[in-house]
């Protein structure tokens, strides 16, 4: 079985300048005839072990070394870590639908939901919480946790134990579900379990661009202290979206709070 390169691509789904690109690189190595290149079973072979370990997220590099390997136990080893990519991967775009779906449902509703006070469960969440100052260790997990999942959501938590002086600190969150792999990638330590709890909660909008006044719970603390609720622990005050018309004027948030009226302390 001989092609030349024009049929032999077309084969295995490749344009003819892609198939010079596998020679280029020294992938595959057809014989000369005259003026033409001509394909056997060889490149045939090789080619489709390439294409193989390709699908699967290979480098070129990788699938080539990995066409001249001898060892059938280092090939499982490769595919098996391959693997352990593949369902990290899944899982993380699991939590990104997840997280998109909520946020149409959100997005969809805000505007009949606003100033509402219900009672519901405050998801459980991954946390974060500290101080957002040049130097900081708190800066560098923000830099980790953003560029590891770009959609966490950015935050505020209010700690309620003292109601004559609110302490507030910024913080991000990602859904519990991710609690293992961020472990591995930013370190156990540094990762906080938050919520779970029911809360009082509102959907607020406003346009302050300088931080948040905690002096935004007050219609939320009036409510739970006119039903006799027991306010104590953190709130959670969600950044979710910002509209802005355009670059210079003024934007609109929607925040979304939760006050508990269970425990909501923060733990390791």
């Amino acid at each position: 079985m001989e092609h030349k390169t024009g049929t032999f691509a077309e084969l295995w789904g490749l344009s003819p300048e892609g198939l010079k690109f596998y020679i280029k690189k020294g992938l595959i190595d057809p014989e000369s005839l005259g003026k033409y290149r001509v394909y056997s079973y060889k490149e045939s072979s090789i080619l489709h072990r390439l294409l193989y370990f390709r699908s699967y997220g290979f480098s070129l590099d990788e699938a080539k070394s990995l066409c001249y390997v001898g060892q059938r136990s280092e090939v499982l080893r490769q595919l098996k870590d391959k693997n352990a990519e593949i369902q990290k991967e899944i899982k993380q775009k699991q939590a990104l639908l997840e997280q998109l779906n909520h946020d149409i449902q959100f997005l969809d509703q805000a505007e009949e939901q606003l100033n509402e006070i219900t009672v519901k469960k405050m998801p459980a969440v991954c946390a974060v919480a500290g101080s957002l100052e040049d130097g900081s260790r708190d800066t560098e997990l923000f830099s980790d946790w953003v560029r590891y999942l770009p959609f966490v959501q950015t935050n505020y938590v209010v700690d309620l134990n003292d109601q004559n002086s609110y302490d507030v600190r910024w913080g991000i969150t990602a859904p519990l579900s991710l609690y293992e792999d961020l472990s591995q990638q930013i370190g156990q330590n540094e990762i906080q379990i938050f919520g779970g709890c029911l809360c009082l909660h509102s959907l607020i909008k406003d346009h302050d661009n300088k931080g948040i006044d905690p002096r935004i719970l007050e219609p939320l603390l009036a409510y739970a202290k006119r039903h006799n609720y027991q306010i104590k622990g953190y709130a959670l005050i969600n950044f979710t979206f910002i509209l802005q018309p355009e670059k210079d004027a003024e934007k609109s948030r929607y925040l979304e709070c939760f006050i508990p009226i269970g425990s909501s302390e923060i733990k390791k």
